[in-house]
């Protein structure tokens, strides 16, 4: 038996990817949470901008330091494995759709039987989400991803394999269960499903739990917006709409390779906010892409003003090798880094003021995780984080009174 340390960065998607192997790995291995204490490091990485890829070269070059045997999985194992090879020559090298193989690597073996995916989680101390990927890959054609390049085409998986990984998670006490994909909307695409059926299985599981839908794009949310609708009306969903438009300028979009107009964006937000008042918006917004003009940026500005998306994730754009955007020609760095700075602080001043209608408000939260300085962070319906001082544990259903608001947070207390 081996002592096994991961690490893992990025989206939900890696993170998710990552708990399954560790699941995988320990039934013949030890997980350890000390990278001191391990004999093998495993390294899930993520390479969606260039900052991040730098911070995984550096990480690789510490884990080759020890001497450990070393294992790089994520994103970089696919898109960019020669740089690995160069600066890690020994490490075994794992691409994402071959993740469930991490147990065959590690032993040294080629006739393991690799475990059919999704592979249901185990229960760990302190945690009560469990991250359930519903598909790899994706349908679009991005000028600026390197994630396409990664991971490739839609590869959605069983909708009864889902279905028994959540079912297993919430038997075993994991109370937020969380789907994830490139794009969750288009589940089922290619086999001939739909996210709003997935939903509605899922949310057919006897137990108490709440499901968080992630990620997904505009054009595949318009063809089955009616559909998605009615099931996000069940109350085991919530109401959390993670809906990316990365500009507000429709020739910018087009560039982008994003199939659907800023006007489609708006549209989606009626029609949620119409249904669910209360509904939380997290987009994300590219700021400085190649050609933008300030009249176009300043299009994204004026749709974050109209909207008033609760979480808007702001990038400064950045090139990707291997994408078609890496080719054109790139604005100035000052030029870029003011627009960032410019949209960012324009969302929090939006986000400041979103949260600040809610003090005063009774609400039940679900608590998910422990906060700073002896607090418990819960969420509502909606999936706004609440910071209580209240002791209780983790996995608890409470009614609480928003009593103040910060930035990003609500604070409360149980009623």
């Amino acid at each position: 038996m081996m002592k096994i340390y991961f690490e893992a960065h990025g989206c939900s998607m890696n993170y998710g990817e990552a708990r399954i192997m560790e699941d995988i790995v320990s039934e013949r291995h030890e997980i350890v949470d000390s990278f001191d204490d391990a004999d093998i490091l495993v390294l899930v990485t993520c390479v969606v901008i260039e900052s991040t890829e730098r911070r995984m070269i550096n990480r690789i070059k510490e884990f080759c330091s020890t001497g450990k045997k070393l294992v790089v999985a994520g994103c970089m194992a696919s898109a960019e494995k020669e740089k690995i090879k160069k600066i890690a020559g020994n490490a075994k090298i794992l691409p994402p759709d071959e993740f469930c193989k991490i147990l065959e690597m590690i032993n040294g073996t080629k006739n393991y039987k690799t475990k059919l995916y999704p592979y249901p989680p185990k229960r760990k101390e302190n945690r009560v989400d469990a991250i359930i990927p519903i598909s790899s890959g994706c349908l679009g054609k991005c000028s600026f991803c390197i994630t396409k390049i990664a991971r490739r085409n839609l590869k959605s998986y069983p909708m009864d394999n889902i279905g028994k990984c959540v079912e297993r998670a919430v038997n075993l006490g994991y109370k937020e269960i969380r789907i994830t994909a490139q794009d969750t909307g288009a589940y089922g695409k290619d086999i001939g499903e739909t996210l709003p059926e997935l939903i509605n299985n899922l949310t057919k599981i006897h137990g108490d739990f709440k499901l968080r839908i992630g990620m997904m794009n505009p054009d595949t949310v318009l063809p089955m917006l009616d559909e998605l609708l009615d099931s996000y009306s069940n109350e085991k969903v919530f109401r959390f709409l993670h809906l990316p438009v990365q500009s507000g300028d429709d020739e910018i979009l087009q560039k982008m390779g994003r199939n659907y107009s800023a006007d489609d964006f708006r549209y989606i937000v009626r029609r949620f906010r119409k249904a669910f008042n209360d509904v939380t918006l997290s987009t994300d917004i590219i700021a400085g892409f190649p050609a933008e003009t300030s009249q176009q940026f300043q299009k994204s500005c004026e749709l974050i003003k109209e909207t008033k998306p609760d979480i808007v994730n702001v990038k400064a754009f950045s090139p990707r090798p291997k994408t078609k955007a890496y080719a054109m020609k790139r604005l100035d760095s000052k030029i870029v880094k003011g627009r960032t700075k410019k949209i960012s602080k324009l969302r929090l001043e939006i986000s400041k003021k979103n949260l600040e209608s809610f003090v005063g408000r009774k609400e039940k939260i679900l608590t998910t995780e422990f906060g700073k300085n002896n607090t418990v962070v819960g969420r509502t319906n909606a999936y706004r984080p609440v910071v209580i001082k209240d002791k209780i544990d983790l996995g608890r259903f409470v009614d609480i009174k928003i009593t103040d608001s910060g930035n990003t947070y609500l604070k409360g207390i149980i009623k």
